[in-house]
């Protein structure tokens, strides 16, 4: 069954600005210059809601290499944490490999879940490519929530599936967050009010002894 996706788009985001599409008068493609069996080719896929309301995101992405196959997955899960007896739940991002051999074979992979700050809901993007007997994977969590109790974020990390080890084991290549709004520091302000009130019993006491006079 069809799907209306620009009509649903348009309507979940009705509250919004109208999306300004691309025009582009050629093709912004360029041509390749060998057969396509031969060419290097990469899949990328994104997922997930950027308002943080979902509390598990996933994406996949399938990678044909020359010598084996392999299925990337990056998802969201949640772990309970301990922490002096009083449990907490807490989000991480996993990044799985499955690796299948032209014989049959497969090996699952599972590399460091990484945690940040707790939270779930980011947007993923993941892009994965084969080179040999390696496979490069570089994915995205963002955050763009606009919310005020956590700020925006954007990570790129970096994997690497190396023949039959993980020599890259989600390595952070990027990061990019606004700087947090600061207020006045606690103490700056107890030192204004406290001499706004010195300020005020002296001319009241210098006033009272005006009047005696």
């Amino acid at each position: 069954m069809p799907i209306a996706y620009i009509q649903r788009t348009r309507e979940r985001y009705a509250q919004y600005p109208p999306y300004k599409w691309t025009l582009n008068t050629d093709a912004p493609w360029t041509p390749l210059v060998k057969p396509l069996r031969d060419c290097r080719l990469a899949l990328v896929s994104s997922g997930g809601f950027a308002n943080g309301t979902q509390d598990r995101a996933q994406v996949s992405a399938f990678v044909v290499g020359p010598t084996r196959n392999y299925t990337v997955t990056l998802n969201e899960s949640v772990l309970v944490e301990y922490v002096g007896g009083v449990a907490t739940n807490r989000t991480t991002v996993n990044l799985g490999v499955r690796v299948e051999e032209r014989d049959g074979r497969a090996t699952d992979w599972a590399f460091a879940p990484v945690s940040l700050a707790g939270r779930a809901g980011g947007n993923l993007t993941l892009a994965a490519r084969a080179e040999g007997d390696s496979l490069i994977v570089f994915w995205r969590w963002a955050y763009l929530a606009c919310d005020e109790t956590f700020p925006n974020s954007y990570y790129v990390f970096h994997a690497v599936l190396d023949g039959s080890a993980i020599s890259d084991d989600n390595d952070l290549v990027y990061f990019e967050a606004p700087r947090p709004r600061r207020s006045p520091p606690v103490d700056l302000i107890l030192l204004v009010v406290a001499g706004i009130a010195v300020s005020v019993i002296f001319l009241l006491a210098r006033h009272g002894l005006k009047r005696r006079a």
